[in-house]
């Protein structure tokens, strides 16, 4: 018999600390709706450092101090798990890095290995990927797969779509809060103008990418039979 999870989805205004009043509300909500999994937006702490094409140490270092606190706000939740990400160093550069916080614990899932490069999302002049792949994890006795936001574009090159145990092999689907988005033949950035006629299409590309790149969830959930989830 499967035990039923709750699973919590939030998207935290950016810029977010977790030494101001504002955590202090968000943290109360969440207690509040008591998750046995929240999943948050990814590098959920500090300002958005990819707007400008120039590489700076003086943000990058802003981001991690952010993120470094802010984990400490996430373990205070004493949730039994939450999923995240955070700025590490990799190289030169920073690794956008998928983390779970299981009872007060804190380790690594994965790696973000794809990368957008356009005015305002110039993450691939901050952010390497490692060569480290795609795995699943085991969080409170399920199995756990993590694709971090660009890399829901590329989820059929991940494998974690041919797991058994991830997801159902006669389609690749990855769900939002909004829309269900399908698409089979193109991936990259040529998919996102395919997902941007489905997300407020009056609206000018850029200005259409800023509002759905923040709502696709760090974690798209699956509790099917199997209690499976990817993220």
């Amino acid at each position: 018999m499967v035990t039923p999870l709750k699973i919590a989805f939030v998207e935290w205004p950016e810029d977010l600390s977790a030494d101001d009043a504002q955590w202090g509300e968000l943290s109360d909500s969440v207690a509040a709706a008591r998750p046995d999994i929240l999943v948050t937006n990814e590098l959920p702490f500090g300002p958005w450092i990819a707007e400008g094409a120039a590489f700076s140490n003086d943000q990058a270092e802003l981001s991690l101090r952010a993120h470094e606190k802010g984990l400490e706000g996430l373990i205070e939740l004493a949730l039994p798990a939450v999923i995240s990400s955070r700025p590490v160093w990799n190289g030169k550069r920073l690794a956008n890095e998928a983390l779970v916080v299981e009872n007060g614990v804190v380790r690594s899932l994965h790696r973000k290995q794809y990368f957008p490069n356009e005015p305002g999302w110039f993450e691939s002049e901050r952010y390497a990927g490692d060569g480290s792949g795609f795995s699943v994890a085991e969080i409170l006795g399920i199995k756990v797969g993590v694709l971090v936001c660009t890399e829901a574009m590329f989820r059929t090159r991940t494998g974690l779509w041919k797991a058994k145990s991830i997801a159902d092999r006669r389609t690749s689907r990855v769900r939002s809060e909004y829309r269900v988005v399908e698409s089979r033949r193109r991936h990259g950035f040529a998919c996102f103008w395919r997902v941007r006629r489905q997300f407020e299409p009056d609206r000018p590309f850029q200005r259409r990418y800023a509002v759905w790149r923040r709502r696709f969830r760090l974690c798209a959930a699956r509790t099917a039979s199997g209690g499976d989830i990817l993220c």
